[in-house]
């Protein structure tokens, strides 16, 4: 009997019902779906890495021999080590790609994953090519292949197609940041093969033996060397798995902060949801109790209403986000990253959350229902009583007396209802923050491509120069051109807590290059002491005036300077300085680019010295294509914001309005029109949705600060709402409002004021 009557229930209340299923749906969609893509990512990345065996140090330097390498085998941690020449060079094919090149000895360390062709064996002749270089340039297997390294040609044969774990990410030194894997290019051949014929390598892999300590293990060797020409890196410290790690945190912290938000306000809605329909149901359970049902038989009945319903939506809702958010969001990996086996996952995570999800709906039916159970057949098989009403000192003065009707109608409304108004304002606040957060996620990363490239950066052109440009080239190249001189390093920091890598930018006289404080206003660099960006003062938890410990990468010469300056800058974290202050350092000023506003030619490219000329455009566009993944959960996030809002208002609506059936019928009764009742209704929802919209914007604008603070330690994103944002939150809320409330005002006219009425003693 309780089983039919549970389904007859869920007809008859069918709204209401079908709310809770799409709350528990939507957020569990949002939830587990950028869950999957985060930690489906993460676990493609470890398998990768641990099957092909990456490194866990690298070193680089100059004149390693075998003697070198047999010191490091006998060091306490080290499992293997394997050594090699790396070296930069140029295709020889139309555009000049250019391209790593690394002649190897063993490949036992962060080996090559084979796709075609011979596997890889120490000695051989022929040359590795990366897949996509192969792919986007048709090559095949058994073609001729040509380069240059060192001023010297190689010809030779394409022997396999490969991928390698150090080479997730990579990028040409042309200081791009999305990848072109069509015109850069990774070849791998035996030591043998190099042209120079050297008896010393330049870089050393070494994998560290399962549960060392790896930063201890980056000591003893950086102590059995005993050089100041070498640096040694860890897989942090490693471009490829540095990016493509700092990408999926980025992902979690962007899926966890959205999925919260979405779930918690889902929650609200089924409990209030759970919470009145047990409550209006309370006749219908003195009946059972009058009936001789017992206390558990009618308290289950009950909960299996809030279990069944948000455990098939939830379920449902997990089920579509795995199946469609990983497939979409890891699909914009390719062109990228070079991570195979990327596929959607189910965390432990997620499974938690969605039972707690559960167990939450289950529980407020139960607490509801146990409510009503207390009092006897003989109560609750009536309707329950009005409220008996009190007055207020407010209504016994004279402001009262100066209201109309109307407003007097509503305030009483919404004081002898508190609860009730109080979970539609929240109702309206979600909507608001959620949508205020999305479009603000949106302003805030077009801010920081306007920043870096409108601000901070005012050149047309930035002409970027290869190794063998000397200082004299680049100065007559930037007197030619009108332009500015930078010099741009990678650099180790070491604080009293924390070690990381950044960048060091070196700036000649010139006002291309601007630096803004915490409050955008434009700063000038100090004739002492070092400029720090905020993010790096943050990573490694220093303020200005301390002293931070610091290193250019491949020299092995410490600097310890006061930090003068705290900047912001949104994508390059490191220091900042004058050439005067470098150069006092006692280092040389070795430009690596030029910033100028006049045009130049493409074709300077030819010339050895040129490594590429990008204009502003160019860096625009690169940059926004390094966010299009940010950019689909943003408009993800705003989806789901605008579709949860309308359920979340739309059931709280439903419910309000039933329960104020009575209040309707009775104003009905003393002769007031429905237009009237409508536009009293009307009159309400708009105070409750401008009070929402308020605490919405305050509430979206933490959240979207909480946000861009979270985000990886590569980026400083400043937290942006535009006027635009401001307006669309508002308009877009009270559009989703006063629809839902206009959708049930229309309803005054079905009212049956007889049953209405019934309760009313």
């Amino acid at each position: 009997m309780l089983f039919k009557k549970m389904w007859r229930d869920l007809l008859q209340n069918k709204t209401q019902f079908i709310s809770i299923f799409l709350m528990a749906l939507l957020s569990m969609f949002i939830y587990v779906g950028l869950d999957a893509e985060s930690s489906g990512a993460l676990i493609a990345a470890n398998n990768y890495y641990e099957s092909l065996n990456l490194a866990d140090l690298w070193i680089m330097g100059s004149g390693f021999s075998d003697d070198d390498v047999k010191l490091l085998s006998k060091v306490k941690g080290v499992q293997l080590v394997e050594r090699e020449i790396y070296v930069t060079g140029t295709v020889n094919m139309e555009e000049n790609p250019y391209m790593y090149a690394e002649f190897l000895t063993t490949n036992e360390i962060s080996k090559m994953s084979l796709f075609e062709g011979e596997k890889y064996r120490e000695g051989a002749e022929g040359i590795w090519l990366e897949k996509l270089f192969c792919e986007k340039n048709n090559i095949k297997v058994g073609d001729n292949f040509s380069f240059k390294v060192m001023g010297a040609n190689v010809d030779t044969i394409v022997k396999g197609i490969v991928d390698s774990p150090e080479y997730v990410y990579y990028v040409s030194e042309e200081d791009v940041m999305y990848p072109n894997y069509a015109k850069c290019c990774l070849g791998f051949l035996s030591y043998n093969s190099f042209p120079i014929n050297p008896s010393t390598y330049n870089r050393i892999r070494i994998k560290a033996k399962e549960g060392t300590d790896v930063s201890a293990l980056k000591k003893r060797v950086e102590d059995t060397l005993n050089r100041e020409d070498i640096a040694v890196t860890d897989r942090n410290q490693n471009l490829s798995y540095a990016t493509f790690d700092s990408e999926i945190k980025q992902h979690k912290v962007f899926g966890i902060m959205f999925a919260v938000v979405f779930v918690l306000i889902a929650l609200l809605g089924i409990i209030t949801t759970m919470a009145r329909v047990t409550a209006n149901q309370r006749t219908q359970i003195g009946t059972l109790k009058a009936l001789g049902f017992s206390k558990r038989a009618i308290t289950w009945h009950y909960v299996s209403y809030g279990f069944v319903i948000s455990l098939v939506g939830s379920l449902c809702g997990a089920l579509l986000g795995v199946l469609t958010l990983p497939p979409w969001i890891l699909g914009m990996f390719e062109g990228v990253y070079i991570m195979p086996g990327l596929k959607g996952h189910v965390s432990t995570e997620s499974l938690l959350v969605l039972a707690a999800s559960v167990l939450v709906s289950t529980l407020v039916s139960y607490l509801s229902c146990r409510k009503e159970l207390i009092e006897p057949p003989a109560v609750t098989l009536r309707p329950k009583a009005a409220k008996k009403i009190k007055t207020s000192l407010f209504e016994k003065s004279i402001i009262w007396r100066m209201l109309n009707f109307s407003t007097q109608w509503n305030i009483r409304d919404v004081s002898r209802n508190k609860i009730r108004s109080l979970m539609g304002i929240i109702g309206v606040l979600g909507c608001a923050m959620l949508l205020l957060t999305g479009f603000g996620c949106l302003d805030s990363t077009n801010g920081m491509i306007d920043t870096m490239y409108g601000q901070l950066m005012t050149a047309n052109n930035k002409v970027v120069f290869s190794s063998d440009a000397g200082y004299d080239f680049a100065y007559d190249f930037s007197k030619k051109y009108k332009g500015q001189m930078i010099e741009e390093v990678s650099v180790e920091f070491v604080s009293t807590t924390q070690k990381k890598n950044g960048s060091a930018t070196i700036i000649d006289k010139g006002n291309y290059v601007n630096f803004q404080d915490k409050n955008h206003n434009n700063i000038k660099l100090t004739k002492t002491g070092i400029a720090m960006s905020y993010k790096m003062a943050q990573n490694l938890n220093v303020k200005q005036g301390d002293f931070v410990s610091w290193h250019i990468v491949g020299d092995d010469k410490w600097q310890k300077t006061r930090i003068a300056q705290i900047y912001r800058d949104p994508s390059v974290q490191g220091i900042a300085m004058k050439r005067d202050v470098f150069e006092s350092l006692e280092y040389d000023f070795i430009p690596t680019g030029v910033l100028t506003n006049k045009s130049v030619d493409k074709s300077l490219t030819d010339e050895e010295e040129i490594s590429t000329i990008l204009n502003i455009t160019d860096m625009k566009a690169t940059f926004s294509k390094t966010m299009e993944m940010m950019y689909s959960m943003i408009f993800i996030m705003i989806f789901a914001a605008t579709l949860l809002g309308f359920i979340v208002l739309y059931n709280l609506g439903v419910l309000s309005f039933v329960e104020k059936t009575r209040e309707v019928a009775t104003l009905k009764v003393l002769g007031f029109s429905s237009s009237k009742i409508r536009g009293i209704l009307q009159k309400q929802n708009i105070w409750l949705t401008c009070i929402g919209i308020v605490f919405g914007i305050f509430a979206g604008i933490f959240v979207l600060v909480a946000m861009c603070s979270a985000v990886s330690e590569s980026l400083d994103l400043f937290p942006v709402v535009s006027i635009p944002t401001y307006i669309y939150t508002v308009i877009g809320t009270f559009l989703v409002s006063i629809a839902v409330n206009f959708m049930f005002s229309g309803k005054v006219k079905t009212i049956d004021m007889v049953d209405a009425l019934k309760g009313v003693e």
